[in-house]
């Protein structure tokens, strides 16, 4: 059973589905998750994934468009920041708090490839999250500072003038995040399987969405470079799904916090079980769904 509702934020309000069991008992308060997406992918596609499958385990699912992308407002257009991202998590879960059905003392987040790394960010703070699973998770401001040349505060400096041109100039520059076939990929040189999968998924009616955010998006990766290295939580209970790839394991690994207390890294077993490249199991969530049971228990 899917509800279409809306989240106030502040001035905005998010565009969410709510993703119920279809033999829910009304008597019996709901396990919820609110699932965080991939940096830029919207409610529609890997998340809905997810969420109808949790949902059919007896589990309330929402997921949403973040602030600034797919149906949700704010302004500019197609931004992606951490930080934002992490409120709207929170702002996610005091919708859950106020949903007739919703048991509020039981609710996890589960994050895929960034929003992993939105989704234990923010549980570091918002102990409402009782739970926090992960699929190939990202750091973030690991991954952009790893995409800077000249290092990270070259990156800032170069950004601090072009930041300031735009607002003389009342112009935005964009950049497209993603190639939108292979050819075109591989003529500017990338043909990592991240890359080529996420364009056989985002750039094809396989995932394609009208409303997603994943073509060209606004450059703002200053609070990127400067999200922590050190994100998860402390005295809560995570799984951590991994590719057995070895960017995804180094991803994940990173996003883990050295004096953790009670998470998992769960480290695929064997074929069948959890192996998958990184958006085949965005894209596939039965692949590992055995993880994903980790919130049910």
């Amino acid at each position: 059973m899917l509800e279409h509702i809306t989240i106030p934020r502040g001035r905005i309000e998010l565009a969410a589905d709510l993703h119920l069991p279809d033999s829910a008992d009304s008597a019996a308060p709901l396990r919820a998750v609110v699932l965080s997406t991939p940096g830029s992918s919207v409610k529609e596609q890997i998340g809905a994934n997810y969420a109808s499958r949790l949902a059919a385990r007896g589990i309330a699912v929402l997921v949403l468009d973040p602030a600034h992308q797919g149906q949700s407002g704010g302004e500019p257009r197609d931004l992606e920041d951490p930080y934002r991202r992490g409120e709207d998590i929170s702002y996610a879960i005091d919708a859950l708090t106020t949903t007739p059905g919703i048991d509020s003392q039981r609710i996890g987040v589960l994050g895929i490839c960034a929003g992993g790394g939105y989704a234990v960010h923010t549980a570091r703070t918002d102990h409402r999250i009782k739970a926090v699973g992960t699929v190939v998770p990202g750091n973030m401001g690991t991954s952009f500072r790893s995409f800077q040349p000249d290092g990270p505060a070259a990156a800032l400096d170069a950004l601090a003038d072009a930041r300031t041109e735009e607002a003389r100039s009342g112009e935005m520059a964009r950049v497209n995040w993603l190639p939108d076939t292979l050819e075109d990929a591989a003529a500017t040189g990338l043909t990592d399987i991240d890359t080529t999968q996420a364009i056989t998924y985002y750039r094809t009616e396989r995932g394609g969405n009208e409303h997603s955010t994943s073509p060209p998006a606004p450059p703002r990766v200053e609070p990127a470079l400067g999200l922590g290295r050190r994100l998860l939580p402390r005295q809560r209970s995570t799984c951590t799904c991994l590719s057995d790839r070895t960017p995804s394991q180094s991803a994940a690994k990173d996003v883990r916090s050295d004096d953790r207390t009670s998470d998992e890294l769960a480290e695929p077993p064997g074929p069948g079980l959890g192996r998958h490249p990184r958006h085949s199991a965005h894209a596939d969530p039965d692949r590992g769904q055995d993880r994903n049971a980790a919130l049910a228990g």
